[in-house]
């Protein structure tokens, strides 16, 4: 297999990935491209997250009068994204809480625009990665956490004799990056109606102003993975402020939806009749340190946080398309270990505190900021390839790296 073009369908986005096995043969060595699934059909007019509708045999009915489904506007999505890329093969990453009809309804649009793809659930490419590259032993049996974007999926894996075989749990828990992103934006929006109260975030004539800050609060978040306060620059209704956010702040925030998550985990291990040998964690909101110590604590075992957690997926998924290939060498896994039984009364206080506390003031605001969510859309650029209207696209390139 030459090359490999890798598409994992999000609510949100889509991530694209290329490989080259000619250019090298590490898989973790990627051109990695992040495109919104947003589908322009006019000069001003898009359909906003088709990929939820994929499946639902209910057409979309466009502004010009005409109609389609939402697996025919991914289909053709995907099928543009395919154009522009040299490929041998394609992979279809889909959600794991798909159907088996929208997934083969997804395929027959697929072939109706002329891609031949391996479809495949997050779940099952993800344990392809994480098994390569030691995150989960071999021949073990493991329980895997996507704390994904939109919501946590957990599934379960078990390898016999060459052969892995991967069941998701179903449904899924609501917690993820978008959901955190919006509560601590509603917490940023609460600080600035404090000073000044007449500010109105559910006046549209402030939307531009808040999806600005929401990208800065986006990314002030990724950066408390790693640091103990950041600074955000928020400008909102004439009010210039640099505001400072503690992480202790985001966890006073977010904790009660983080146990509610580690607690569908345990109740998921509880079911278990024979031992479970790894517990293993990715997705983009599983870098919050907060996720994989909640989920040690409630389950009373160490909890393996994988390398890049955000690119498990799309790693795993050009691991599937490239077949046996070498992958990049088994690495030290992040191994969280549960605090001990005394050390773990404390925090359940703060968490009963914490969530009378978010409820009463910063939840209100969540609710305020929903019209904000629900109406404002907002595009990008165009992908490079060629001036024909393509998914609206946030474009991220990473580029070729290493670890």
């Amino acid at each position: 297999m030459r090359s490999v073009l890798a598409i994992v369908i999000g609510s949100n986005d889509m991530t694209v990935a290329t490989f080259d096995s000619a250019a090298s043969s590490a898989v973790s060595i990627i051109d990695r491209t992040v495109v919104g699934t947003d589908v322009h059909i006019g000069d001003d007019a898009r359909v906003v997250e088709p990929a939820r509708r994929v499946g639902d045999p209910v057409p979309i009915f466009l502004p010009d009068g005409r109609s389609a489904t939402g697996a025919t506007l991914v289909a053709r999505s995907i099928a543009e994204l395919a154009a522009r890329r040299a490929h041998d093969a394609v992979v279809v990453v889909h959600p794991a809480t798909w159907t088996r009809q929208a997934v083969s309804t997804l395929d027959a649009e697929l072939g109706a625009c002329g891609v031949s793809a391996q479809l495949v659930d997050r779940p099952t490419v993800a344990d392809r990665w994480l098994r390569s590259v030691g995150a989960i032993p071999p021949g073990a049996q493991a329980v895997v956490v996507e704390a994904g974007a939109d919501e946590t999926v957990v599934s379960c894996s078990r390898s016999e004799a060459g052969r892995t075989g991967v069941v998701t749990e179903p449904g899924a828990d609501p917690f993820g990056a978008v959901s955190t992103d919006r509560v601590l934006l509603a917490h940023v929006v609460k600080q600035v109606r404090a000073s000044h109260p007449s500010f109105d975030p559910a006046d549209p004539a402030n939307w531009n102003e808040l999806h600005d800050v929401a990208r800065r609060v986006s990314a002030a978040r990724r950066r408390l993975d790693g640091s103990p306060a950041v600074e955000i620059d928020v400008h909102l209704g004439g009010v210039r402020r640099t505001l400072r956010v503690l992480r202790s702040e985001l966890e006073e925030l977010i904790v009660a939806d983080v146990l509610r998550m580690a607690s569908r985990v345990g109740g998921t291990l509880s079911q278990f009749r024979t031992p479970v040998d790894a517990v293993t964690v990715h997705g983009a909101a599983a870098s919050i340190p907060l996720v994989a110590e909640t989920l040690s604590a409630r389950i009373r075992r160490p909890v393996v946080l994988a390398d890049t957690p955000e690119a498990v997926v799309i790693k795993g998924a050009v691991l599937w398309g490239v077949g046996p290939v070498e992958s990049e060498a088994p690495t030290v896994p992040t191994v969280v270990a549960p605090a001990s039984h005394s050390a773990l009364g404390k925090p359940h206080s703060r968490w009963a505190r914490s969530r009378v506390w978010a409820f009463s003031g910063t939840t209100a605001v969540v609710l305020v900021l929903g019209g904000f969510f629900a109406a404002h859309t907002v595009g990008g650029p165009q992908d490079p390839g060629s001036g024909a209207s393509v998914p609206s696209a946030q474009m991220v390139s990473v580029g070729p790296s290493g670890r």
